[in-house]
């Protein structure tokens, strides 16, 4: 390993021993400065607690509470890995280092370092991309407005010609589950995904292009045109944070 063998902190007296797996499962080592007999046990060890996140991020990532995109999925889960991986691994061993008055193993730091500069800027890119109420930052995405369907299909402005390349992301904050699609200049319409509550979705789209929010049964709600410029288009277009869901009685 690092420095001949593999050495972890005892988990009671806190300095630098040899590490031959967990007690109970074969191991035999026995801690030379305080002499605990279990110096490593799997309820202390770091590999339960990273067992556990990547359950949670398996969950958080199927689930998506807050309408996450994949990169700010993979930055969320990349930045508390790259934390979680100090605090739990790299710390104990730059503790016990100083414990013992030994010097640090250079590649051993460096991945400490590492873990430090990747966790922080993938937390700050998370960062960026949600606000307060689950939204993309408004520094990239600007909300783009929607309208009320009163008439049907009928009354819904077809798309332009294709204009600039752009993108734009739903986010349903209706309180409903909503269809989104794309209505062609052809008067077409092309299902693009549904959204449950508080759930976005990201789409390639142009400058001109109307998209239309429907309910599960395609009854047309909002309609929004898409922007030169990356769009967030939030469900319903009138929604603010003590706005009451449409299915809430009151």
């Amino acid at each position: 390993m690092m420095d001949g063998n593999l050495r972890l902190p005892c988990e009671k007296c806190g300095k630098l021993i040899d590490y031959d797996g967990v007690s109970g499962a074969g191991a035999k080592t026995v801690c030379e400065h305080c002499g605990s007999k279990k110096p490593h046990t799997l309820r202390g060890s770091p590999l339960l607690l990273f067992l556990c996140f990547f359950i949670v991020a398996l969950a958080f990532a199927l689930i998506n509470p807050i309408g996450l995109s994949e990169d700010g999925m993979f930055f969320g889960c990349f930045g508390a890995f790259c934390l979680l991986l100090w605090l739990k691994v790299c710390l104990p061993y730059h503790i016990a280092r100083l414990k013992d008055k030994l010097p640090g193993v250079p590649f051993f730091c460096f991945v400490s370092f590492l873990s430090l500069v990747f966790g922080g800027i993938s937390l700050f890119f998370f960062a960026a991309e949600i606000n307060i109420y689950g939204l993309r930052s408004t520094t990239t995405h600007h909300t783009v407005g929607g309208h009320k369907v009163e008439g049907g299909f009928d009354s819904i402005p077809k798309s332009e010609s294709n204009g600039k390349a752009s993108v734009i992301w739903f986010f349903n904050k209706s309180g409903i589950s909503i269809r989104l699609h794309r209505f062609d200049k052809e008067g077409t319409i092309q299902p693009e995904g549904d959204l449950v509550p508080s759930q976005g979705l990201e789409r390639d789209t142009f400058e001109g292009e109307t998209w239309v929010v429907t309910d599960l049964d395609d009854t047309p709600l909002y309609y929004y045109i898409a922007g030169s410029k990356a769009s967030a288009a939030i469900v319903p277009p009138d929604w603010s944070p003590t706005m009451p869901p449409l299915n809430d009685p009151s």
